[in-house]
């Protein structure tokens, strides 16, 4: 449930980064580059899922999305290496020499 949960405050987000951007491009603050092609999308695209046919919103729309899943990989990783489920790099533990005592 709480994946679920981690996937719709994405959208909630990434919706509102591109509703964000839309809106410094209409008050003349951010510069607009229409993306050839997609002029035509309809309004309500614009409006429920804040994506709008410039190169700056789908930018700051795949950054945006880009942030949260490396977030989630890199939490992943935090909570095996604390978990022992994976074993640390040979870098950081000194090698297997180090950590293994002598056997009989």
């Amino acid at each position: 449930m709480l994946v679920v949960t981690g996937v719709l405050i994405a959208a909630v987000l990434v919706t509102m980064v591109g509703s964000t951007v839309h809106t410094l491009q209409w008050v003349g603050w951010a510069p607009i580059t229409p993306i050839r092609g997609l002029e035509g999308l309809p309004y309500w695209f614009g409006l429920w899922l804040g994506v709008y046919a410039t190169w700056e919103g789908v930018v700051a729309q795949a950054i945006a999305a880009m942030f949260v899943v490396g977030s989630y990989y890199v939490a992943e990783r935090v909570h095996r290496r604390i978990r022992g489920g994976s074993p640390a790099p040979r870098g950081l533990s000194g090698g297997a020499a180090a950590t293994r005592a002598p056997s009989p």
